[in-house]
């Protein structure tokens, strides 16, 4: 429940950081750092997980990820 719950939450965040990203002009903010800002919130939502259930193993992804 710990990861599904975070895991959407990025979700649910990802969806608006892109919505207000295009309502604002893409050339804002560029490309590489609005990935890079997705890859930070996912991140993030992993690092909440293993918070909220320390028995989860999120070090994989993690290094995938960073």
């Amino acid at each position: 429940p710990a990861l599904r719950m975070a895991v959407r939450t990025a979700g649910d965040a990802l969806d608006q950081l892109t919505v207000r990203w295009l309502q604002q002009g893409p050339t804002r903010f560029g490309i590489e750092a609005m990935v890079e800002a997705m890859v930070d919130l996912v991140l993030g939502s992993l690092h909440a997980a293993h918070r909220l259930d320390p028995s989860l193993d999120t070090q994989r992804a993690v290094k995938l990820l960073s």
